[in-house]
Order: structure tokens, then sequence, then C-alpha cells
């Protein structure tokens, strides 16, 4: 099986994703990470398995468009095919996701229903279909036509939804338009997809997120500081967290093994 992630073409995704693919090498799955980047004016990307596209996100005033635009653009044109997983750059594979004649997804409590409604959300799906899932998916068997729908749909969300969220709500819209349009497929909602540097269980991937505090911020190595800052790579940063657990662990691992090799 094939693992999709979307990315903008700049440094500050680029060093994620290569994370993420020598994380994969562990387990002989580079040529199964397939890469939708955003920008194709800047080419500077090495994967088997890489396709370019206008900057969606950027063009519509929210980044995470790029994921979904993406995705649609990589099944339009056969670059990937079900079963497959979703993921995100800032992740990290403990071991492969399993295959199943089913879809699935990873739990994401924010997306809880009680939750939706007292941030502001007003659809028309009852509670009782609703399954609060993000950040992890594997889709298998699901009518392809449903990916558009949840690009279609994320636009009527951002226009109906986005002035009244705040903070961390308004990125997550993206999720909420995958659970919208996928929650009756997924026949499993799963704990243990997914789990962060400060925890210490299994996982399939460790969702590093912001990073660790105070060791390492991801969010210091971002776009700005590719210009008026050279070039500040997290690495050693990443290398100085104390191995408090094994997340920790295989996250430094995987750093160690990706800087032998540049």
């Amino acid at each position: 099986m094939d693992y999709f992630v979307s990315i903008e073409n700049c440094q500050f995704f680029r060093w994620q994703v290569e994370l993420l693919y020598e994380s994969m090498k562990s387990f002989n799955l580079e040529n199964n990470l397939v890469v939708g980047c955003a920008n194709f004016e800047k080419k500077q990307l090495n994967f088997p398995r890489v396709f370019y596209h206008e900057n969606y996100g950027r063009k519509n005033n929210y980044l995470p468009f790029n994921k979904t635009f993406s995705l649609c653009y990589a099944l339009k044109n056969k670059l990937i095919k079900q079963p497959f997983g979703l993921i995100d750059p800032d992740m990290i594979m403990v071991k492969p996701l399993f295959e199943s004649e089913k879809s699935y997804a990873q739990h994401w409590p924010f997306l809880e229903y009680e939750n939706l409604k007292k941030y502001g959300y007003n659809f028309d799906l009852e509670k009782k279909f609703w399954k609060p899932c993000g950040g992890i998916y594997y889709f298998n068997g699901v009518d392809e036509n449903l990916f558009f729908d949840v690009h279609e749909i994320l636009h009527k969300m951002i226009n109906s939804f986005y002035n009244i969220l705040e903070g961390s709500a308004k990125w997550q819209i993206e999720m909420v338009a995958f659970a919208y349009v996928f929650s009756k497929y997924f026949v499993e909602i799963r704990p243990d997809l997914q789990s962060s540097l400060m925890e210490n269980k299994d996982c399939n991937f460790i969702h590093y997120c912001n990073g660790f505090y105070p060791y390492f911020n991801k969010r210091i190595h971002n776009n700005l500081r590719e210009f008026s800052f050279g070039n500040p790579l997290p690495f050693n940063d990443i290398l100085k967290i104390p191995n408090k657990n094994k997340n920790i662990i295989r996250f430094k691992e995987v750093v160690a093994s990706f800087l032998k090799k540049i």
C-alpha cells in the first residue's frame, strides 16, 4: 500500500517530509511514499514519487486546501490508488499501517461532536453518524468521487466558519471536512495509530506536531527564517532532547540516520 502526503514546497515542509521519508526507509517503503508538492516553480525534492502542482492553498488564503487539491490531483491522474494511507508531513513512521478491507482512521479529540457545536459549527449531520477522526486515514474501497466532495465541502466550510473560529480551530476545518464526508465509511476509529513525543505508547506514527518544549519547536524553523537566518534546520535541536521515552528515541534515530546521508 502507498502513503500520501501533501506539502508546500518550502524549507519548513521539506525538512519534515525528508524525515518522514527517512523513517519509511526502515521498512523498505521509500517507494511507497507519494508526495504532492504545491508550487511547481521550485522543484527541489528528490523522492522516487513526487509531483508538483499550483499552490492552491496560498491562492485561496488557506494552506490546508493544498491537501485536498493535491489528493484529488493524484487520484485524477492515477498517481495513487486505494488502499492508501493519508498522513501529515510532521510524522515519523514507527511501523506500517495494517492493511484491511475496510477504511479506518485515527481518533481526534477536538472533533468530538460536542466540541464542534461549542466552536460554532452548525451542519446537518446527526450525532449518531459522526466519527471524530483526523491526522491519519486509511482508505480502501470507497467511492473516489467522495475525495472531490471533501474539497468542495471544505470550500463551503471555510466560507461559513473560518471567520468565527479562533486559533488552531481554523486549520482543523480541513479535518472536519474529511470527517463530514467519510464518517459513515470508517468502520473503526482507532486511538493507537499515532502518539506524540510526550507519550510512550505503541503506535504506527509519531506525530511530533509543534515539537518538544523547550528543546525543539517546529514553528521556529519556518519559512521567514529561511530567508533571514540562512539555514535554520532543527536537527541538532532534536538530538538534544533527553531520551525520556521510546518515541523520542525513535525520532532521534531517524534524524541521526538522515544526517549521515547529507
